[in-house]
């Protein structure tokens, strides 16, 4: 397997040649000290799209998808994989207090965040359990994104005071 930044940006081809993006990223399961790369996040003129890596060949120059982008399958993740992220996430202990943070705070953060490009935060939504889409930033309304947060917060406080 190379390295991410050997073939990050290259172009992604379908089985008969038609550009149809570039490889964005690159997304494991954290098991042992070299997972091996599960997904693919491929930037389309459509968005972007999560594929599974085994639906990809490696071929010089470019990396072909071994189906049509319309016929391969969205990425799932496995019940096994789901299990080994909550037991990282549990390692990692209780949540910090965040009573104090405002939603402009919070925002601010965002921006920040490694899944900002260009200024835009790229959304990982859930559609159902283990299974992910990545949505541009652009596409929620800030009322929505500020309310969202409104709640979040309010429900994690209630919460954490029943403890």
């Amino acid at each position: 397997m190379p390295y991410l930044s050997e073939i990050q940006h290259r172009r992604v081809i379908e089985p008969n040649g038609n550009e149809i993006g570039t490889l964005k990223d690159l997304a494991v399961v954290p098991q042992g000290q070299f997972p091996a790369v599960q997904w693919a996040i491929l930037a389309t003129g459509d968005g972007e799209r999560v594929v599974k890596w085994s639906d990809i060949a490696q071929e010089i120059g470019h990396l072909r998808l071994r189906g049509r982008i319309d016929t391969v399958p969205d990425a799932m993740l496995p019940p096994d994989a789901l299990q080994s992220l909550r037991e990282a996430v549990a390692l990692c202990g209780p949540l910090p207090e965040a009573n104090d943070l405002s939603t402009s705070q919070i925002i601010g953060a965002m921006a920040r965040d490694k899944k900002s490009s260009a200024g835009t935060l790229n959304w990982i939504l859930l559609d159902d359990i283990g299974r992910a889409r990545v949505v541009n930033g652009n596409e929620i309304k800030p009322t929505l994104l500020r309310h969202s947060l409104r709640t979040a917060m309010k429900n994690f406080s209630s919460r954490q005071d029943r403890r």
